[in-house]
């Protein structure tokens, strides 16, 4: 029943040599990436996903030239696209700043 005494975990790591260090850095950093890439394509799916598919198909039926050129085309549109998205959210977001404040201020009774 001898035993050593377990040491902390970063105990540990401090009397682990250079190169196992440099393996446990790199193995975390790895880790943490794909955690932090999965959760921005979570949140990404969710912003692309309240996009309503009606206005996607209004776009992309645009002129039937732009069907025809293919990939251009295809490139043009979804530009297009994301320019009136963008455009909208940013005249939402300015019309906040433009519109009239108005305070409702009620007497204390």
């Amino acid at each position: 029943m001898n035993r050593e005494e377990k040491k902390p975990f970063l105990e540990q790591l401090q009397s682990l040599d250079p190169q196992t260090k440099k393996k446990v850095l790199v193995t975390t950093t790895v880790i943490v990436l794909v955690l932090v890439t999965y959760v921005w394509l979570g949140y990404f799916n969710n912003i692309i996903a309240d996009v309503s598919a009606s206005s996607v198909a209004d776009v992309s039926a645009g002129p039937a030239s732009a069907q025809s050129e293919g990939l251009w085309g295809r490139m043009q549109s979804g530009a297009a696209f994301v320019y009136g998205e963008v455009n909208g959210a940013l005249q939402d977001l300015f019309g906040l700043f433009g519109a009239p404040k108005q305070y409702t201020v009620t007497p204390n009774q």
